[in-house]
């Protein structure tokens, strides 16, 4: 929570406004001239989902501002000539870490750990947590929507690291056997977001990870030690699944378990939508012309084309990366004449 501290109490649209009457006699503060209540005149609830009202509504203003820990009511008070500018220095990871170090918020009980990055639904935003992570290192974090559970995790580049967990495969691999895995399946995407916690430096990814771990405790993380698996043992059970894994031999028990996973974990109707927009928006209908008998013919995808004229179901896709998709293909000696219909939108 953040508070901006003035004499008297403006009350604003959106912003929690404070009772005069309600305040107790131990926020009285002396001065050498006068007795006066201190209240403040702005309230942000949480530092994070205000985090733009806060840098907006205060700039250019001078002014008093406070921290306040909600989870033990440990508090920091500081000044600015500008407090959109001293407050927008909390959000960066050096004066974070200053705010601990002055014992202001204790490591364990740190009010909010601020992301530079959230995606507030794991299905619908995956291609973008995907696309702008790549090639990026950091420290991530999934968090449970439901139970409030986390997992931290780090990357050399977030995007691959990122990309394995909507790989089913990966998801039930025994070798593996976390928590977090199994919560993904259990809850589905949509029930989790993602944060990005911070970009580092490749060679820090280990440090900082630990250091998070170390300061939120997330409840998946089986091990405490980044980058170690020391101190975890496979079960049994789990040691026999590891030899005898071979999803081409699933039976149809593992089948059906299979397809109940992939259908809890994308159950949303946001992915059903969203899916559905992005069909529409993949789909380009392709027209082929028969030169031996001087037919034309309309299929609603290259791969519906290709099964009709009897090539691979990607023979025609990489015809056009070769030759352009606006250009002509010609396939089976020239006897089919391929081009793709663009749609100009409804």
């Amino acid at each position: 929570m953040t508070h901006v501290w003035n004499e008297t109490n403006t009350k604003l649209p959106g912003i929690k406004n404070i009772d005069k009457k309600k305040v107790n006699k131990n926020n009285l503060y002396k001065s050498p001239f006068s007795c006066r209540v201190v209240i403040p005149i702005k309230c942000y609830e949480n530092a994070f989902s205000n985090k733009n009202l806060i840098l907006t509504e205060n700039k250019n203003k001078s002014g008093i501002y406070r921290w306040v820990n909600k989870l033990n009511n440990n508090t920091y008070v500081g000044s600015g000539l500008n407090l959109s500018k001293r407050v927008g220095d909390y959000y960066k990871k050096s004066e974070l870490n200053s705010l601990v170090e002055k014992r202001c918020f204790s490591s364990t009980n740190l009010p909010d750990c601020f992301p530079v990055k959230s995606y507030e639904n794991a299905d619908t935003d995956k291609f973008q947590i995907i696309n702008e992570t790549r090639n990026k290192a950091g420290i991530y974090r999934w968090v449970n929507l439901k139970k409030g559970k986390t997992y931290i995790g780090s990357g050399v580049d977030l995007g691959k690291r990122l990309q394995k967990y909507y790989n089913y495969n990966y998801l039930i691999d025994p070798k593996r056997n976390m928590l977090i895995l199994k919560a993904l399946i259990k809850y589905g995407y949509s029930n989790f977001k993602v944060e990005i916690l911070e970009f580092c430096n490749k060679d820090e990814v280990l440090a900082r990870e630990q250091y998070y771990l170390d300061l939120l405790k997330p409840e998946y993380n089986i091990l405490t030690t980044a980058g170690s698996s020391l101190g975890y043992k496979h079960s049994e059970e789990t040691k026999v699944k590891m030899k005898t894994r071979n999803t081409r031999n699933w039976t149809e028990e593992q089948k059906a378990k299979w397809l109940e996973d992939l259908n809890r974990l994308h159950a949303s109707e946001a992915h059903k939508e969203h899916m559905k927009k992005l069909g529409e928006m993949r789909s380009i209908k392709v027209e082929i012309f028969d030169t031996l008998n001087n037919e034309t013919s309309v299929y609603p995808s290259t791969q519906e084309a290709a099964k009709a004229i009897g090539v691979g179901p990607s023979s025609i896709s990489m015809a056009f990366k070769r030759k352009g998709e606006s250009s002509t293909v010609l396939m089976k000696n020239k006897r089919y004449r391929i081009t793709k219909l663009f749609s100009t939108g409804n």
